[in-house]
């Protein structure tokens, strides 16, 4: 019964299965993001993956939905950064070059809105699984989360180092799998 009431109210345009990614042609294309699926965001390198799901992790803040971004790649600084000049529409090479004077008015309220959000951002090369999944259990004592943004899966380590590389992936996607279910929340 629930699944036909979802799908009636998708089909009458009142809702998206999942949190709306802030994007109305990708949602057409899954549905939103569910709770409890795991989300793969993939391309090649510098294609855009990680400002892509940074994107999304922002205007569903934005909606009210508390968000965690574990970055694995990036500090938090950077990960700032770039929500920063993606917020204010200005180059990212501006705040990298110090030439971001002409922004500042759009940059100061970017920060205003950024700080206001339900956002979590954490840094740090060389976590496990497990160590994300206890990560996520404390963000989630702090903040009511709703989604989970963890850049990049390939850096997460395992935790059974000795397995094979193909054993190591796969106890990562499972257990990123297990976080999603756990919480019940998308994880991307």
């Amino acid at each position: 019964d629930q699944a036909l009431a979802e799908a009636d109210a998708i089909a009458t345009g009142r809702r998206v299965l999942g949190l709306s990614t802030g994007m109305p042609s990708v949602d057409r294309e899954i549905g939103g993001l569910e709770n409890g699926g795991l989300y793969l965001l993939a391309g090649r390198p510098g294609s855009g993956k990680s400002t892509l799901g940074l994107q999304w992790a922002v205007d569903i803040a934005r909606a009210g939905h508390g968000v965690l971004a574990i970055s694995l790649e990036m500090t938090a600084t950077a990960l700032a950064r770039r929500t920063l000049a993606s917020m204010a529409k200005m180059p990212l090479r501006a705040l990298r070059t110090g030439t971001h004077a002409d922004y500042a008015v759009a940059l100061i309220e970017a920060r205003r809105e950024l700080a206001d959000l339900p956002f979590l951002i954490e840094d740090g090369g060389n976590r496990t699984v497990s160590q994300i999944m206890a990560l996520a259990r404390l963000a989630a004592r702090r903040v009511p989360l709703e989604l989970i943004v963890v850049d990049h899966m390939h850096i997460v380590s395992a935790d059974d180092p000795k397995q094979p590389p193909t054993q190591q992936l796969t106890a990562i996607s499972k257990g990123m799998k297990m976080l999603a279910k756990e919480l019940n929340i998308p994880v991307l």
